[in-house]
């Protein structure tokens, strides 16, 4: 493994949760600021207990997605360094599960602590991610080729394909 490879694998999680950090504070600094913290007041035609509904819903989903992709990938996988396709484990269901995983989490959590800024920071993420994820898609396609396109038109890129995972689940239990 040359240097550069090495200090990527050892500071790229780090860069990221500072990324992350940096957006938390600036999004409920400014949710303060601008008096839109309490996000139960700005959704206040939504019961309050449907909100913390979905925000642990999300939380409890997305973290074992992420969790899930994590495991699947490796840590050198998700780095990019990849020495095949994944396209089993969660990666049959989500193309990227670790964005979404993460994404959605932040997402829930502003529902469940009825914080704005925190929900603005999952969304945020989402789109950052987005836009990352061309970049990943174009790299992938050169590196793994037609498997990679027909594996992209198969299986979502955020939200996992549950009705699949079921139907995958169902199969298994039958046997």
């Amino acid at each position: 493994m040359n240097t550069k490879s090495k200090l990527i694998e050892i500071f790229a999680p780090f860069f990221v949760a500072f990324g992350i950090t940096l957006l938390i504070l600036s999004c409920t600094y400014l949710s303060k600021k601008f008096g839109i913290n309490n996000l139960h007041e700005i959704l206040y035609f939504i019961p309050k207990w449907v909100i913390i509904f979905v925000g642990y819903a999300n939380v409890i989903t997305f973290i074992a997605v992420f969790f899930a992709g994590f495991f699947t990938l490796g840590r050198k996988g998700a780095l990019g360094m990849a020495d095949r396709l994944r396209d089993y484990g969660i990666y049959r269901y989500v193309r990227n599960p670790m964005y979404a995983g993460i994404s959605f989490t932040f997402f829930g959590l502003g529902l469940i602590l009825n914080n704005t800024g925190i929900s603005v920071v999952g969304i945020l993420w989402l789109i950052i991610c987005f836009f990352q994820c061309r970049w990943e898609e174009r790299y992938l396609a050169n590196k793994f080729g037609a498997s990679y396109t027909e594996y992209k038109n198969k299986t979502p890129l955020f939200i996992p394909d549950f009705e699949r995972m079921i139907r995958d689940l169902a199969g298994h239990l039958k046997k």
